[in-house]
């Protein structure tokens, strides 16, 4: 069989709500393997687990990095996946030694982990992030109740080039401390850092007229190297428009990937993961960063998991919604709701009202939003939830969270 023959085509689901087949050859998928040596040392003695539905690419890795170094790979049952509690159990049982977790995935895990009395994981030598941010907490707080044995590996990467794309390690300076501790002045956020190219891609940063990114500048991610997809199947013209050739520095025309995900360069070089471009929002004339709001909410006191997102207001304007759960200190009771208020909310109309019994409730997040952001920052409304919907690829579903509104 040739090398550029197709593997498997996984679907994604685009913007649209369409689906898109994308198409991954032979050649794409040895490459991962072959550039990911640099990240993640594996070998026969490991023991991998397939976490992650087939259908969602982080299992193409799970399954063939495991496979390929001779290891052992354990399926994890669908009761298992979604028990942070049997996860833990499975892991010990099984010795696993490779771990790959979605970041907001592992904070339940790290919860469950740190819990008193629970034993340690002395086989475990590595947990591999894709798919988000990293939460640096989460981990920071499993290395506290479990020590230093584990390895952290961030991995950022698309369908469309073959799962991963760049990578680093954690480093013990940056959650071997404190809980809670800021990033240092001029450091770059280590949540965010995406590391380096794997080898054999390149890695361009574009601003909206095609120019690179000059440091302190923010533009989108441009990928190029031997794990670009074939394309999406039977869409051409889509195919055509998201893998352009372009001719950049090295004055030498190259097939990319054009991401839509946007990276901060910084002037030591380092990228910092911006969110997507179409997370990128305008409401009442300015342009808001979702990430930059979820990031300052997820800092009050009695917070779970939190996400913002986009949607329309009853009177037909754009705003912001927050959603999110109480941590372990609040109570999560039943749902509680809160509109911004003031006059310089994204769409809260001043009333102010909470169904929750006891504990942490949507009030106190608004109230923590309007003395942390710039007032066209802070979300229209607080929606409390028992739980934020994950997708089939353990993203949360934001699609699902829209549609609660309706």
């Amino acid at each position: 069989m040739a090398t550029e023959s197709p593997a498997y085509v996984i679907y994604t689901s685009g913007s649209s709500g369409t689906p898109k087949g994308v198409e991954v050859s032979h050649r794409n998928v040895t490459a991962l393997l072959d550039a990911c040596e640099q990240v993640v040392t594996a070998g026969p003695d490991d023991v991998w687990t397939l976490f992650h539905s087939y259908c969602f690419d982080f299992s193409v890795w799970e399954l063939w990095g495991a496979l390929a170094h001779g290891g052992t790979l354990v399926v994890v049952s669908a009761e298992a996946a979604r028990s942070p509690e049997a996860l833990l159990r499975l892991l010990r049982a099984e010795r696993v030694t490779v771990l790959n977790q979605v970041p907001s995935v592992f904070r339940h895990l790290s919860r469950a982990a740190t819990t008193p009395g629970v034993e340690p994981l002395p086989d475990l030598r590595y947990v591999i992030f894709g798919g988000e941010a990293v939460d640096v907490d989460a981990v920071r707080e499993w290395r506290q109740a479990h020590g230093t044995g584990t390895e952290f590996v961030n991995m950022y990467g698309i369908t469309e080039t073959t799962v991963f794309a760049t990578g680093r390690r954690l480093l013990p300076a940056e959650i071997d401390v404190p809980v809670g501790t800021p990033v240092s002045e001029g450091a770059a956020d280590p949540g965010l850092n995406i590391g380096p190219a794997l080898d054999g891609f390149e890695v361009a940063v574009l601003t909206e007229d095609g120019r690179p990114a000059a440091a302190g500048e923010l533009g989108e991610i441009y990928l190029a190297g031997p794990q670009l997809a074939i394309g999406y199947l039977n869409r051409p013209e889509l195919t055509a428009e998201r893998y352009p050739v372009l001719t950049l520095a090295d004055g030498e025309p190259r097939r990319y990937y054009r991401s839509g995900d946007l990276a901060l360069v910084r002037a030591d070089g380092v990228l910092e993961y911006a969110g997507r471009a179409d997370d990128q929002v305008k409401i009442n004339g300015y342009r808001i960063e979702i990430g930059e709001v979820e990031s300052v909410l997820r800092t009050a006191p009695g917070v779970g998991d939190l996400v913002v997102v986009p949607a329309t207001s009853r009177v037909g304007e754009r705003m912001l919604v927050a959603f999110f759960t109480a941590g372990a200190a609040g109570t999560a009771g039943t749902a509680s709701t809160a509109e911004a208020g003031g006059t310089g909310g994204t769409g809260g109309t001043g009333e102010t009202g909470s169904t929750a019994g006891t504990g942490f409730q949507a009030d106190h997040l608004a109230a923590h939003a309007r003395a942390a952001l710039p007032a066209f920052m802070v979300p229209g409304r607080f929606v409390q939830v028992p739980e934020l919907p994950l997708s089939p690829s353990g993203k949360t579903d934001k699609r699902a969270l829209v549609d609660q509104l309706r």
